[in-house]
Formats: structure tokens, C-alpha cells, sequence
């Protein structure tokens, strides 16, 4: 290990909870200690807070989980932080959905509506094309004159760059 990167490695997970608990709600001061930073302690400052975020996140799950199995709270029930009076309420996801939607729109058919609750009616079941990619490689697997076509309509769309641990390969 070199001296320069000796030097640069001196920012434990242990400093980082801290540095985030001292600049906790004050987006100012946060930003102020990332602007701040030297610029080759940056990928250290964001390697340890992926480490420490993936922690939290185990310790949030296994709260939630406990929670639930020891029944501290119970679905809907709400909770006050007595040291900031934030209220919270133990609840899960909610998600819509139409368990029929064939019989919705049967049932709404039969309903003579308005110019805009019609044209609602008629968005709320046009047809959706979904294109699937994985049977898309199938299609050009089995018929391989599809695959100019398939390629000429698909792209990689690339995301933002992350700092990602490199994995050994075994």
C-alpha cells in the first residue's frame, strides 16, 4: 500500500455516523463538508456510505420485523418520536388494483356518461403495447431474420454513474 493511499484511508464507518449525525436536517452543513472534502477522499467518503447505508438498512428491516413480531405496534397504529414529536403510523404499502378488469369495463359500458367521463372510460381501458425483451431474444433466437428489425428498435439507455464494489471472481 502506498503512503498516498495510507493517507487517504482514514475515514472509519464509525467517523461517518458521526459526521452524519452532526450534520443531520442541515442540508447546509452536509454540503459544506462535501465541498470541503479533498478531492481523493471523495471515493473514500462515498464507499463508506454505501457500507453504511446498506447497514441501516439491515437494522431498519429488522426493526420492521421486529415490530411485527412482537407486536410493539399494530397496522394502522401510530407512534410520536418523543425527542422531535414526529408522528409515524405502522402501516403498509398500499397498491390499487382492479382484480376484474374485464367485468369493470362490462359494467361500465352499460353506464351512459358524459363527453369527459366517457373519454376517461375509454383511457382508462385503451390497449397498452408492453413489449417484452426477454421474448423479444427469443423471437430473434428461433428466427433470426427478426434480429436487424429487433435491433433497429431497441436501445441501451445508460443510468447514472454509481460507485459499485468490484466483486472477485472466484
Amino acid at each position: 500500500m502506498s503512503d498516498e493511499t495510507t493517507a487517504v484511508a482514514t475515514l472509519t464507518t464509525e467517523q461517518l455516523a458521526t459526521i452524519a449525525s452532526e450534520t443531520f436536517d442541515d442540508q447546509s452543513a452536509l454540503e459544506n463538508y462535501i465541498a470541503d472534502l479533498p478531492a481523493e477522499r471523495v471515493p473514500l467518503v462515498l464507499a463508506r456510505t454505501m457500507a453504511l447505508r446498506r447497514w441501516l438498512q439491515q437494522i431498519e428491516k429488522m426493526a420492521e420485523s421486529r415490530m411485527g413480531l412482537d407486536q410493539i405496534l399494530t397496522s394502522g397504529e401510530f407512534w410520536t418520536d418523543p425527542d422531535t414529536a414526529v408522528e409515524f403510523m405502522f402501516t403498509g404499502d398500499r397498491k390499487r388494483e382492479v382484480k376484474d378488469p374485464e367485468g369493470l369495463r362490462a359494467a361500465l359500458a352499460e353506464i351512459v356518461m358524459r363527453p369527459l367521463a366517457d373519454r376517461a372510460y375509454r383511457a382508462a381501458f385503451r390497449v397498452k403495447v408492453e413489449v417484452m425483451l426477454r421474448e423479444l431474444d427469443e423471437m430473434v433466437k428461433f428466427a433470426p431474420q427478426t434480429g436487424d428489425i429487433v435491433r433497429d428498435f431497441t436501445a441501451w439507455k445508460e443510468g447514472p454513474l454509481h460507485l459499485r464494489p468490484v466483486e472477485e471472481k472466484t
